[in-house]
């Protein structure tokens, strides 16, 4: 354990991802946006790993945000917020395949039928 793990506050983090990950209008107005920026990223090759960690970090701020909003005031320190990030990314990875594996099947039907 290095001395970065011990500032986290692993119960807090993973109670915000699950409110955020779960959350209706986040999904909505972000989550969904977010995936689907990554997928395009991924198809054209400038998908980076850190970039993705810093979109979800922010998810999981509006997620914060909300849920202080609704239970009272919850506050994580940015390691934590990084980590919740990190597994928001890990929760959706899932989703971002699929989007991913949609879109590209949309471009290159696309493809096929623009050399009809």
């Amino acid at each position: 354990m290095t001395y970065r793990d011990q500032n986290i506050d692993k119960i807090s983090a993973r109670e915000i991802v699950l409110y955020t990950a779960n959350h209706g209008d986040i999904h909505r107005q972000m989550t969904s946006m977010v995936l689907k920026a990554l997928a395009k990223r991924k198809i054209n090759g400038t998908y980076s790993h850190t970039m993705a960690v810093k979109a979800w970090t922010n998810v999981i701020e509006e997620g914060l945000r909300r849920y202080s909003k609704e239970f009272g005031k919850t506050s994580l320190n940015p390691i934590s917020r990084e980590y919740a990030g990190k597994q928001l990314q890990e929760e959706m990875q899932s989703d971002l395949d699929y989007i991913t594996g949609e879109l590209k099947a949309k471009k290159d039907s696309k493809s096929t039928h623009k050399k009809r």
